[in-house]
This record gives C-alpha cells, sequence and structure tokens, in this order.
C-alpha cells in the first residue's frame, strides 16, 4: 500500500498503560520513523512524501505517536513523559523481526535513543 499524502489507517498498543497510535505500510525491509518534538507520524513522515518515497525503495515503514501527540492517549502527569517512558518505539521494534531500522526527526533522537539500547 502507497501512502501518498493521504492519512494511514493507524493501529494501537500498550505500553505501560498507555495506548500508542501508529501506521504500518509497506513490504521489504522495516524502518521504524519517529517523529519530531510537537508532532505527529503523518505531519512528518507522510505529507512531506517520506512514507512514499520509502515504501517505493522497498521499505516497510511503521511509524508511531509518541505518547501524548496525535492519536496517542493524552497524558497530563509530567512525569509520564520522562525520557526513559518516551521510548515507546521499544515495544514496536522488539516486535518486529527483522530487527528495524530507526530514523529519528531532529529532536525525536533523544527518547529514540534509550530505544536503541533496550532492544540492542
Amino acid at each position: 500500500m502507497i501512502a501518498s499524502s493521504s492519512r494511514l489507517p493507524k493501529h494501537s498498543f500498550s505500553s505501560d498503560g498507555v495506548e500508542i497510535a501508529y501506521f504500518d505500510t509497506g513490504e521489504g525491509d522495516p524502518v521504524l520513523c519517529i517523529h519530531g518534538f510537537a508532532s505527529t507520524a503523518h505531519i512528518n513522515w507522510t505529507y512531506p512524501g517520506w512514507v512514499d518515497t520509502l515504501t517505493k525503495a522497498g521499505r516497510r515503514v511503521i511509524a508511531l505517536d509518541n505518547r501524548g501527540h496525535g492519536d496517542s492517549e493524552k497524558l497530563y502527569d509530567p512525569a509520564a513523559y520522562h525520557t526513559t517512558l518516551m521510548a515507546d518505539c521499544s515495544t514496536i521494534s522488539a516486535s518486529r523481526r527483522p530487527p528495524c531500522s530507526a530514523i529519528p526527526w531532529a529532536r525525536a533522537s533523544p527518547p529514540s535513543s534509550p530505544s536503541a539500547i533496550r532492544t540492542g
């Protein structure tokens, strides 16, 4: 399925009791796309054309909305956004075989770093 500029259907999973929304499209080696601060998976990856580019290159694109962003559950306790908790991508990447490559968007790299450490 090629994304074009339309919104892709989202799925969700629970990460420590928090519902995290994500989309999964394309076939081939998976790449996990992590959006930037105050954004969403669609704003950073679908609308600019990155999903189209990656799927046309034969990659499977998995992109999540970080906790409190986009279609993921909103939390109102600042402690729920500690960097060790923001690594929700570890849950999704740990369930994928083969392991995912990850592409963080600008400031998304600090929250994604613990994920890389925990998933090996």
